[in-house]
């Protein structure tokens, strides 16, 4: 098993390659969390690349941690 830390870990298995801090992965998730904090800049970063809409937005949370 990869030693990695816990978020590696995940991330590797979600990717099908063995992954470290400061790398950039694409892969499928589970879920997405965004905070009152980072929420609205990741939706202006999605609207900025040309996203419309979410594949499924039944996967997508969004909490209140200020």
């Amino acid at each position: 098993m990869y030693a990695g830390t816990l978020s590696e870990q995940i991330l590797s298995s979600r990717c099908g390659q063995q992954v470290h801090a400061g790398d950039v992965v694409i892969c499928r998730v589970d879920r997405v969390l965004g905070t009152d904090g980072s929420g609205p800049m990741a939706i202006d970063y999605f609207e900025q690349m040309g996203g419309a809409r979410l594949f499924d937005p039944a996967r997508v949370y969004f909490s209140l941690d200020h």
